[in-house]
């Protein structure tokens, strides 16, 4: 686990990324001791305690886990009340990305140079914007909204780091790991469970056996460490599992002859996370009375490698997602003024899912600074995003 030093120098850097320079501004000072002050109480043991929630079988059927696991994601949600984040910046590929990049020194001080400090520059994109209005603490705004209008926007977003592809995933491979798999860590048989949700965001899958954690998506920074101050069995160990990019094939000798198309999941076990901010960071942490959620950037022991293969079965998830959101909030379908929709989940959809969980190693090497942070839509834009949806091949025709 990474040291409370480390998890500081980490914090400032992102806080760089986004804009928050100390040294220049009063307000910038007072929000980076607040935001240092909630990674300290990380390592203090004084955030918040979560309960651990009960590890859970999921259906083997791909599409009756999918459901399941949509469903908890709407129903256990549930806060006093619901906020959509506002970025000010017009320029919509812009939206929620921060502005700055970070590079070593190209000082010819070869004591500079040796030090390895970084220098902010503003990204290229960004450029012609007002340094001003790049400033996150004035930069990004909220709207009260209700409950499905939030899951509109978190589902209905591709690019949204809390989409709809993630849970997809997740479903698909706990499903098949529960009935299929080993645990990776005791290798004991059908001892892997769902333990997914809002309430478990580090542990999608447990081993009721070694109590091993195995993470797909999703979790933030405290979260992380409440987990790992848990009482559990010893040498229980903590997993990244994502879903490899690259297609192909396998034998399986239950589907019949040949070779059949598959989706590989790796694993890696977790060596530590270090904290990332993300926008709503910066309108948490002016509230006296609000709780700063930090997101995580993940460092593994080693590069993910093969754990097992799933057949691959296609999912028609836009019209369970239909389904469920209906359930929750009757008259949602006819208000987006759509059909019924059925499309199969592509290899584009677990690219997007994998990206959420990246390996990083700060000790070797600067993360990717330009990576997007995704975007938000008006309820116009999901209407026209849902169409699509509806004829579209693959996700790679809603990309562009």
């Amino acid at each position: 686990m990474a040291t409370e030093s480390e998890a500081r120098k980490e914090a400032i850097r992102s806080l760089r990324l986004w804009g928050i320079d100390s040294t220049i501004r009063q307000e910038h000072t007072r929000f980076q001791e607040k935001t240092l002050m909630v990674v300290a109480q990380c390592f203090s043991g004084r955030q918040q305690e979560m309960q651990r929630s009960k590890p859970k079988m999921l259906p083997d059927d791909p599409n009756l886990a999918v459901k399941m696991v949509l469903r908890a994601e709407v129903k256990d949600f549930n806060k006093p009340r619901y906020r959509l984040l506002e970025d000010n910046i017009k320029d919509p590929s812009l939206l929620f990305q921060y502005p700055y990049y970070s590079k070593l020194h190209t000082s010819f001080d070869p004591d500079l140079f040796a030090s390895g400090k970084l220098n902010y520059v503003v990204k290229l994109a960004f450029k012609k914007i007002n340094k001003r209005e790049l400033d996150p603490l004035a930069r990004f705004s909220e709207k009260l909204c209700t409950k499905k209008e939030l899951f509109l926007d978190r589902w209905m977003n591709p690019d949204s780091g809390e989409s709809v592809q993630g849970h997809i995933i997740e479903a698909i491979i706990v499903s098949h790991a529960i009935y299929n798999e080993a645990c990776y860590n005791c290798k004991a048989r059908k001892v892997l469970r769902w333990n997914g949700g809002p309430g478990a965001p580090w542990t999608d899958m447990e081993c009721i056996c070694c109590d091993s954690a195995y993470y797909i998506q999703g979790g933030c920074y405290a979260g992380f460490h409440n987990l790992h101050g848990q009482s559990r069995k010893n040498g229980w160990k903590h997993y990244l599992v994502l879903v490899s990019r690259m297609k192909s094939f396998a034998l399986f000798p239950d589907k019949g002859p040949g070779f059949h198309q598959c989706r590989t999941v790796q694993i890696a076990e977790i060596k530590t996370v270090l904290p990332r901010l993300q926008p709503s960071c910066f309108i948490d942490g002016v509230y006296k009375d609000r709780r700063m959620t930090i997101k995580s950037e993940i460092k593994t022991k080693i590069s993910p490698i093969t754990w097992f293969k799933i057949p691959y079965q296609p999912v028609s998830y836009a019209s369970i997602l239909m389904q469920v959101m209906e359930e929750f909030f009757p008259g949602v379908a006819e208000e987006l003024a759509v059909g019924a929709l059925n499309f199969e989940l592509d290899e584009a959809d677990t690219d997007r899912a994998a990206e959420q969980a990246v390996e990083v190693d700060v000790e070797k090497n600067v993360p990717n600074t330009e990576e997007p942070q995704g975007d938000k839509s008006s309820m116009e834009d999901l209407r026209s995003l849902l169409q699509n949806m509806a004829t579209a091949d693959s996700w790679e025709d809603l990309s562009d």
